[in-house]
């Protein structure tokens, strides 16, 4: 299973969770979002590249926060944010 099809099935799970809401705790609701949240850092996203100075220099931001990710091209998590990134080869 990839960690996409989980984030999938735990959503369901939260739909299930907020349509019966008497049913369950608002900390129970609460955790399963923290889940998905925390599985969603887990799948790797593009850098995202914007030039500067004209086109010649380009500079790489998280795709979730949106901070300045290091110039270093392996660098795989957003040090802000946490969010795990696709590493250039």
């Amino acid at each position: 299973m990839t960690a996409e099809r989980a984030v999938c099935y735990i959503e369901d799970i939260q739909r299930f969770l907020t349509n019966h809401r008497s049913a369950f705790s608002e900390d129970m609701i609460t955790a399963n979002g923290m889940a998905i949240s925390a599985l969603e850092k887990q799948i790797p996203k593009k850098k995202i590249l914007r030039p500067l100075n004209g086109g010649r220099l380009h500079v790489q931001y998280c795709p979730i926060c949106n901070e300045i990710i290091d110039d270093n091209r392996y660098q795989s998590y957003c040090d802000n944010c946490g969010q795990k990134l696709e590493v250039e080869e």
